[in-house]
């Protein structure tokens, strides 16, 4: 069995987020690799990962198979991933078996973002966010988007979520 690289597994993994009621989901695209790659570099101090103390606001980062070809990843790593997430559930047979067929409401061509249609900006980034309260959080989405632009990536959408009550 191979050895768990603990402070590399981010906390929403480890742990979740539970003590934090509010969360957002933000939705990015790589306009530029090097840019983005120094931005990510600079935003990873911000990453709670699992050995990190629960604190009053909680970072996390996902990446599609697409972000992580643009940015650069080595082939031989791409190659170690499942079939499953290079090509997404807008594969065709996937689609199928998730009941997105073509020609009806679930139509990935019809979908808000991440869906098939080429006239939609490709999500490569997900920035997962998390508060204590929606203000905490709009402050703390307010300062990382505004960063975007000078780290070669694009905002696309924010997916907002309800506040949890106790």
């Amino acid at each position: 069995m191979s050895h768990l690289e603990v402070q590399d597994i981010q906390s929403i993994i480890a742990s979740g987020c539970g003590n934090l009621k509010a969360a957002a989901y933000v939705l990015l695209h790589i306009q530029d690799a090097p840019l983005a790659r120094q931005w990510l570099s600079n935003l990873l101090d911000r990453v709670q990962t699992s050995q990190d103390p629960p604190s009053d606001l909680c970072l996390n980062i996902a990446f599609t198979y697409e972000g992580l070809t643009t940015l650069g990843l080595h082939q031989s790593t791409l190659s170690t991933f499942p079939t499953e997430f290079k090509e997404g559930m807008t594969e065709a047979n996937r689609s199928r078996i998730l009941g997105d067929h073509e020609d009806s409401e679930n139509d990935p061509k019809l979908w808000v973002w991440g869906g098939t249609n080429p006239q939609q900006t490709r999500v490569h980034i997900l920035l997962l966010l998390y508060a204590t309260d929606d203000e905490q959080l709009d402050e703390f989405c307010t300062t990382l988007v505004e960063q975007l632009p000078k780290g070669g990536v694009e905002f696309i959408l924010k997916l907002d979520t309800l506040t949890l009550k106790e």
